[in-house]
């Protein structure tokens, strides 16, 4: 009997702790003076502090450095003159001509927006065209007359041997 007894005060004890679940619980709102509030957290900008903020996030791209002109028309001097030796080498720089192509119109638009990103892409396709020479440079031609009478010259000597 005692044991019942305690069982119920306990479930008594835990029924006052338990949070009552029918009625969802709204938060107090103190009630003070809203348009004070209102100005405070809605304040009109000034045409300079707004100036200030898009600066500020969004920095404006554009460079006035003509050097950089002038040392993308040297480079690109340069990739010229490497595809020229390229010629004289007989190797076959198509890939690279045909790249090299597209990069003098490029500088010519940086040059009329002197945009960050123009510049990049130039010296991007630059990197490109600068890759392939080398891979240009590292083919080896074969000429397959040459091949064909060696061939045949070795030939010709195992002939006269037997």
């Amino acid at each position: 009997m005692f044991d019942n007894a305690n069982s119920a005060d306990e479930e008594q004890i835990d029924l006052s702790h338990r949070p009552d679940l029918s009625k969802p619980e709204e938060p107090e709102v103190e009630h003070n003076d809203n348009s004070v509030i209102d100005e405070a957290r809605f304040r009109q900008y000034t045409d300079e502090e707004l100036d200030k903020f898009v600066k500020f996030t969004h920095p404006e791209k554009v460079v006035d450095d003509a050097s950089k002109v002038e040392y993308l028309m040297s480079c690109l001097q340069e990739l010229k003159s490497m595809l020229q030796d390229l010629r004289r080498a007989e190797k076959d720089p198509l890939i690279a001509e045909l790249l090299l192509r597209e990069l003098s119109p490029k500088i010519e638009y940086y040059n009329q927006t002197r945009n960050v990103d123009d510049y990049n892409r130039v010296i991007r396709l630059m990197k490109e065209v600068q890759h392939e020479i080398e891979e240009c440079a590292t083919i080896t031609t074969t000429n397959v007359a040459e091949e064909v009478l060696k061939d045949l010259k070795l030939q010709g000597i195992i002939m006269k041997k037997i």
